[in-house]
């Protein structure tokens, strides 16, 4: 199953569950959060080692599009795919087995 058809899967699980609107989007939420932090970690992992000294040096000095720029730089790598395709997949299945544990999912 693609990545796409699990996110899916998993979000109308949630939203025919008999859960309350706030707890639905308190789940949204996690689910969101959990998969921004997993994937910024793999795109500083492919950012090219000029850049990445760029970021440690200047930080917080950083504006938003210092930002955007360096991470097309990791984006434009073609392993990235791959990569960030397995740990999404990753952090679906842990969240697949959650949402089963507390019955949200068959």
């Amino acid at each position: 199953m693609t990545i796409d058809a699990r996110l899916k899967a998993i979000i109308t699980s949630v939203a025919h569950s008999t859960l309350s609107d706030t707890q639905k989007a308190k789940i949204y939420v996690t689910i969101s959060k959990s998969l921004h932090a997993a994937a910024v970690p793999v795109l500083v992992r492919h950012l090219p080692e000029d850049e990445l000294t760029r970021l440690d040096q200047a930080g917080a000095n950083m504006n938003p599009q210092d930002y955007v720029a360096m991470m097309k730089k990791a984006i434009a790598k073609p392993e990235l795919e791959a990569d960030m395709t397995d740990l999404m997949g990753r952090v679906l299945e842990a969240i697949e087995r959650e949402l089963k544990t507390h019955f949200l999912m068959t």
